[in-house]
């Protein structure tokens, strides 16, 4: 008893001194500091102008007093009901964790199926479309894509020459048709076609925050690049990049990917060309994705 009130003497003596919170121990001794958390059996605080976070078990405590006034009582270092009513000040690390985790669950609910568009590709002669569906509660992704390649240069060139060819007398035809042989003189050849390139992409995701992962993983594809000349062969690459997450139906990945080029048989006896040699190959990715 005696000691109870030694106690509340001491704490009416020094509440007004610093503001700081108060750490009272069993040892007597007193701990001007400010306490961040109270975390399982453990209390957190740091000393004043110090950034380093100072630990102390509960059992070594018999109170707390905060700067604001309220009180908070251990008993055999359990924290007494007055304790529990207090707020909980987070540390950063703690608020990361907490939200990384709350977002997990929540994801759990979302989609497995992704419907993705390339819109960059379609500068460089690529329609692209893709399916990806996510396993292992979401840590894993098989990505198919097929893609129509084309020369968009030609294909313009083309309609714009096309609109020009059209007459309602034979000079005029003529005067056209002599017009035509002229740009395929200039080497402005008409469209070459379409080609495909199909493959698929392994992802393996990490969660960094919420609503973003990291990403990364084997890429293969096979086909024919118009744009590029009708080559025909194969590539593969190690791609990595980000996943953004947007609400429970969109998202978006961003990815770089390094690997080789191969082309393949048919040009074995094609001069300037090595069906044998393999050629280094990169990739930019921007994918959007509605999830399904």
């Amino acid at each position: 008893m005696r000691s109870i009130i030694t106690i509340i003497i001491v704490v009416v003596s020094y509440k007004f001194s610093y503001a700081q919170d108060k750490l009272f121990l069993r040892n007597d001794s007193i701990i001007q500091c400010n306490v961040v958390s109270i975390f399982g059996s453990t209390i957190n605080y740091k000393l004043l102008n110090q950034k380093e976070l100072q630990k102390i078990p509960k059992s070594q405590a018999i109170l707390i007093e905060y700067k604001s006034g309220k009180i908070c009582f251990f008993n055999s270092g359990i924290v007494a009901d007055v304790a529990d009513s207090l707020p909980h000040i987070e540390t950063k690390a703690e608020k990361n964790t907490r939200e990384l985790e709350e977002f997990k669950k929540k994801e759990l609910t979302y989609p497995n199926n992704f419907v993705g568009f390339y819109p960059t590709q379609l500068l460089l002669g690529r329609f692209t479309l893709s399916y990806e569906r996510l396993f292992a509660n979401k840590s894993i992704g098989i990505n198919i894509p097929l893609s129509i390649t084309y020369n968009p240069g030609n294909a313009i060139r083309y309609l714009a020459t096309g609109s020009t060819s059209v007459s309602t007398n034979t000079t005029s035809t003529n005067t056209t048709n002599n017009n035509n042989s002229n740009n395929r003189n200039n080497n402005e050849p008409p469209p070459s076609g379409i080609g495909f390139i199909g493959g698929f992409d392994i992802n393996y995701y990490y969660d960094i925050e919420p609503e973003t992962k990291y990403y990364f993983g084997p890429r293969i594809r096979y086909g024919t690049d118009i744009l590029l000349g009708s080559i025909e062969g194969l590539t593969f690459q190690i791609q990595n990049g980000i996943m953004l997450t947007s609400g429970k139906n969109f998202a978006t990945n961003v990815g770089f990917g390094v690997g080789f080029f191969k082309l393949s048989a048919k040009y074995a006896n094609f001069p300037g060309y090595s069906s044998k040699q393999v050629y280094p190959w990169m990739s930019i990715t921007w994918r959007t994705c509605y999830r399904f």
